[in-house]
């Protein structure tokens, strides 16, 4: 099966996540649980009402701009090393001579959360008790507190084989945000028998800031002059003013440099995954199911009240890492909707067409099997170009060219600097670092551009006028 990738719409509200953790997860009827894989994704929406300037996640993804009202969906590729969920679900199993009682219980040791298990009706289901059984499926759902537990129970013949099922839940926590805001500034200067300067801060956001200011005084004679150097907390509202006399006989030039810094946080949204016919289910894990058939009869006339204990017996084995490991390099990621404050993914057909009428002649330097791909990466410069591909492709970027549609990916500053060194500009040697890093073809419009990135054995689309 060919690596499918497929682009996020994260369709939540501002007040919500901006960051999500993802752990593809596996629990078992006897209170274990395996974490294959667990990485971050980014999804913000600047709803601060002005723009934000070096916009840092934490430490996994930093943009340049981010406009007022703008969106913008950020796959770092971050991968952190797998930590298990909170909760712990466990079996235990009473075989009486005319049925069997497998009774769940479901343990909370994180903060409150709303907890969904869903079976899919089967044929040796009698009844249920503390859970419901609706359109084909049995469902048990509780908001559980920290450390709460809380049980239902499942009434089977006295063999059984309990299918898969699915478990919703979510977990949030505080993430570091920061990001530099406008705020006014001014600079006066007049003369007396001195030169006088008059420098002025106004936060004028909601946030409290982190300033550091630092003036100087340049003169014709090019020598420089630092007048003060602050660094100090201004919280809404404040002003900061110094007022400074030179004295000199030549006309003084005063500069006022200051970075007005917000620490904020955002919302860590932890949500669990399971893997299904190459995609990632994003929102629920996969509860294993387990089966019990006796070898043997019950001796005659052994009155129904009569118990045995069985222990689960998952009907699959847990995969091994080395397999784990194979197969997520075909997986792409899908959203299904749980609660209504879980993500769903728009799932995009493989489709591509090119219109070689908008952009005078199209030619293709490298054309390649796109359909197995679904990406290109591209720069600002090529926003035009890359809006033919965007209905049905996703689009990826770099940090220092962002297009209004795309992704951003934080490229590799090795290579950047690189080839940077040998002239190619920071957008370009960005756009070639991501294209080699995530190993999707890259759009551009100048030959020498497309001739390095085909040395990196990138795939290129070359449009414009060249012959």
């Amino acid at each position: 099966m060919a690596m499918r990738v497929v682009l996020l719409l994260l369709l939540i509200a501002a007040s919500q996540a901006c960051v999500f953790e993802i752990r593809s997860a596996v629990f078992y009827p006897n209170g274990t649980q395996e974490i294959s894989r667990d990485w971050l994704i980014v999804d913000f929406e600047n709803s601060y009402g002005y723009d934000l300037f070096d916009v840092e996640f934490d430490e996994i993804a930093h943009v340049p701009v981010i406009k007022k009202g703008e969106r913008v969906g950020i796959d770092p590729y971050r991968t952190i090393a797998p930590q298990t969920f909170p909760v712990t679900i466990s079996a235990g199993t009473r075989v009486f001579a005319d049925r069997s009682e497998i009774e769940y219980s479901v343990t909370n040791l994180g903060n409150s959360t709303e907890i969904e298990i869903s079976f899919p009706t089967f044929s040796d289901l009698i009844s249920c008790e503390n859970c419901e059984i609706s359109n084909d499926s049995i469902i048990f759902r509780k908001t559980l507190g920290k450390n709460e537990t809380a049980n239902f129970r499942l009434i089977t013949n006295r063999a059984f084989s309990i299918p898969d099922a699915r478990i919703s839940f979510s977990y949030g926590k505080p993430f570091s945000l920061n990001f530099t805001a406008n705020i006014p500034v001014s600079v006066v200067k007049g003369r007396s028998d001195r030169w006088i300067g008059f420098f002025n801060i106004t936060n004028t956001i909601e946030q409290e800031i982190e300033v550091e200011a630092v003036a100087f005084a340049d003169f014709q004679n090019g020598s420089r002059t630092e007048l003060f150097n602050e660094t100090f907390v201004l919280k809404k509202g404040e002003n900061f003013s110094r007022y400074v006399e030179i004295e000199s006989k030549n006309v003084p030039i005063f500069i006022f440099k200051i970075s007005a810094r917000v620490s904020d946080f955002c919302k860590l949204t932890i949500l669990p995954a399971y893997e299904a016919e190459g995609r990632y289910i994003v929102g629920q894990a996969l509860l294993k199911g387990f089966s019990y058939h006796p070898a043997f009869p019950l001796p005659a006339g052994l009155p129904p009240s009569v118990e045995t204990p069985v222990l689960p017996t998952p009907l699959t084995t847990v995969p091994t890492p080395a397999t784990t490991a194979k197969r997520e390099e075909m997986i792409s990621l899908e959203f299904r909707i749980p609660f209504k404050r879980v993500p769903k993914e728009l799932v995009i057909p493989y489709f591509i067409a090119i219109f070689p009428s908008l952009f005078g002649l199209f030619v293709v330097t490298v054309f390649f099997p796109i359909r197995s791909r679904r990406g290109i990466v591209a720069t600002r410069d090529q926003e035009k170009a890359a809006r033919i591909f965007s209905p049905r492709f996703r689009v990826y970027c770099p940090p220092s060219s962002p297009i209004s549609f795309g992704i951003v990916v934080e490229p590799d500053e090795d290579i950047i600097l690189a080839l940077m060194e040998n002239g190619i500009p920071r957008e370009y040697a960005e756009a070639i670092s991501i294209a080699a890093k995530i190993k999707k073809p890259l759009i551009v419009e100048r030959e020498d551009i497309a001739r390095i990135a085909l040395k990196f054995g990138i795939p290129v689309i070359l449009y414009g006028k060249y012959l």
